[in-house]
């Protein structure tokens, strides 16, 4: 949180989002969305410059203390999103149970939907959810000009990956 305020400053006129992924165990704490607050409040951010990355989104329907929490996030005003998002058991249908604000497809997602017509109907699908939501797909994973057209292909506006470039120390 210190080092984005430092980039804030730097880059005053950019929107500058936060992303964290929680773990189950941060998930299941029952504390977790009064901490984050607390963190926002002490370092004067707003809660809508954090984005919380679920990295198992097969949790949300496992266990009430852990969709308690995500929408505890959500009304206090933080981004919720949902990292390495594929095809696992109900995943399409938990979408619709709880307010996501950004779908990260898993890496191999977009390739398999190319040549597949249940998956570029379901990029289809997502497409329109996080145009209607007010959300927004970012492309995972993206090493390459031809997977960087692909996630174009597909009207995807958000990528990150090797082909933008490596990750950089804070300096």
């Amino acid at each position: 949180v210190k080092q984005s305020l430092v980039w804030k400053n730097l880059n005053p006129s950019r929107k500058l989002i936060l992303s964290m992924n929680l773990s189950e165990k941060q998930l299941l704490n029952d504390k977790l969305a009064d901490e984050l607050r607390r963190i926002a409040k002490k370092y004067r951010v707003a809660n809508n410059d954090f984005c919380l990355e679920i990295g198992e989104f097969v949790l949300f329907g496992r266990t009430d203390s852990v969709r308690n929490n995500i929408f505890k996030l959500k009304q206090a005003g933080f981004l919720v999103g949902i990292n390495s998002y594929g095809l696992e058991a109900n995943s399409i249908a938990m979408l619709e149970k709880i307010e996501i604000d950004v779908i990260k497809l898993d890496k191999d997602f977009l390739s398999r939907a190319k040549d597949n017509f249940v998956l570029g109907g379901v990029m289809a699908m997502l497409k329109k959810y996080t145009e209607k939501k007010g959300a927004f797909i970012v492309a995972e994973g993206i090493e390459n000009e031809e997977e960087a057209a692909l996630a174009a292909g597909f009207d995807i506006d958000y990528a990150q990956g090797y082909y933008f470039g490596t990750p950089k120390s804070v300096k």
